[in-house]
């Protein structure tokens, strides 16, 4: 918990100004540390990436992932942000409940809804996500329509909320300094360029730009007009960054299935 709380520090705050832009709770920004502890170098056995763990086919709904273009956006701990904030938003949208929708993030919500429509339907509180949901089987048995992880997420979840929330209660005086991520704009390009030619341009230090964009792999491999980089800046503007995510959603919502 202490590793989780110590990395998400630099980003929370960052994140809940997304998420209130979205019109969405900031305590939704803590799933992370349900996902990966806020390390984002996390790849799951089933190939999720990154602290909000994005499956590849869930990303591309929404970011860009392009070995050829050294460019995965699920690295990037604010474009997945963002991304997730729209998945939820929508989430909720079709099932009326904040307890259901944090469920979905890890179920996912096609097979969630064939697996336990009655959900959906029942608009389930909080506290009815803790007993499984059951249907029979051809036999007669009862068989849980949701899986152990799946029904234990969103108690997970509000555990984690609480833990962070009374986090010197439970742990202690924070250990060490608490790292600050700097003011951070993002700027669209207007025409293809490396991130190395960007440094150079803009006089920003590789390593500062590696930090700010872990999303981006290859320096010397042209970057796409209208890719979004994280520069440092005076304060933080995340601008038409929200325009980010709606690039590909209409195109995969389309989609048979």
């Amino acid at each position: 918990m202490l590793t989780g709380l110590a990395a998400a520090d630099p980003y929370l705050q960052k994140m809940e100004l997304l998420f209130a832009r979205e019109g969405l709770p900031k305590e939704l920004t803590r799933i992370p540390l349900v996902e990966s502890s806020f390390n984002n170098n996390a790849v799951s056995r089933v190939g999720a990436v990154g602290v909000w763990q994005f499956m590849g086919d869930s990303a591309r709904e929404y970011l860009t992932v392009n070995n050829k273009l050294g460019i995965d956006e699920r690295l990037s701990p604010f474009k997945s942000a963002l991304a997730a904030a729209k998945m939820l938003k929508r989430h909720q949208r079709v099932l009326g409940s904040w307890a259901a929708t944090v469920t979905s993030y890890n179920h996912g919500i096609r097979t969630f809804l064939k697996v336990a429509p009655e959900l959906k339907k029942r608009n389930l509180t909080a506290v009815a996500l803790l007993a499984p949901c059951v249907k029979k089987s051809k036999k007669g048995r009862a068989l849980p329509s949701l899986g152990w992880a799946s029904r234990n997420y969103y108690p997970e979840f509000l555990a984690l909320v609480h833990a962070e929330a009374y986090r010197d209660r439970f742990y202690g005086n924070r250990q060490g300094q608490v790292v600050d991520l700097k003011p951070i704009v993002f700027d669209r390009l207007k025409t293809p360029e490396s991130a190395r030619a960007l440094c150079a341009r803009r006089g920003v230090l590789v390593e500062e730009f590696r930090i700010l964009n872990p999303d981006v792999t290859l320096l010397d491999q042209r970057l796409p007009s209208g890719f979004w980089v994280a520069l440092p800046g005076e304060q933080d503007d995340f601008g038409g960054l929200s325009t980010l995510t709606d690039q590909n959603a209409t195109a995969f919502l389309k989609r048979p299935g």
